[in-house]
């Protein structure tokens, strides 16, 4: 497979990568994107912010910021499996 830009991939000539959110018609796709991209690693991290945190402490600060940042990164990334779903598979 040749290094391309997945943005750069015309409708209707996807390639088949093995990633989930990416296969047509998968009925679970959606499911598995929100579930495993979204809510997993914001629920892992809130889970282990309030089990160890202490706020006293910088590094649960710095923890929380990372927290938010992988928050922000998710649905990030969730809104460009959505737009890579819509050019690829005319939705």
């Amino acid at each position: 497979m040749s290094a391309t830009r997945l943005g750069a991939i015309r409708r209707g000539d996807a390639p088949q990568y093995p990633f989930v959110p990416l296969f047509k018609e998968a009925a679970g796709a959606l499911v598995v994107t929100y579930v495993s991209v979204l809510m997993l690693p914001i629920v892992a991290n809130l889970e282990l912010l309030m089990r160890f945190g202490n706020w006293r402490e910088p590094s649960t600060k710095v923890g929380a910021v990372f927290a938010i940042l992988t928050a922000v990164f998710a649905i990030w990334t969730v809104v460009e499996i959505h737009r890579l779903r819509r050019l690829w598979f005319k939705f």
